[in-house]
């Protein structure tokens, strides 16, 4: 499979994007050896290994999801500079 110029131009038209010819050429010619560089690795036998979503093992990030007390809320107004009795009070942005 290979990456025709008339396609670059027409994804080109589509994302609205004006190439000039010599980019159009540049584009196909890096687009191909992309394509090229895939096809080899298509070729490579992985029937044996087991599939993946991750390339590194990622065990043990996330904490467990435990219910732990809250803060008290005369704690967490304390150094408010200004507040009522359960939230902070803050100027109105318009």
């Amino acid at each position: 499979m290979s990456i025709k110029t008339s396609e670059i131009i027409h994804i080109a038209k589509l994302a609205k994007v004006r190439l000039s010819p010599e980019q159009v050429n540049a584009f196909t010619e890096q687009l191909n050896d992309i394509v090229t560089y895939m096809q080899q690795l298509n070729e490579l036998d992985t029937s044996g290994l087991p599939s993946t979503f991750h390339a590194l093992e990622n065990t043990g990030l996330l904490r467990k999801d435990e219910v732990q007390p809250g803060l008290n809320i005369e704690d967490v107004l304390a150094n408010a500079p200004a507040h009522n009795d359960r939230s902070f009070i803050v100027p109105k942005i318009l």
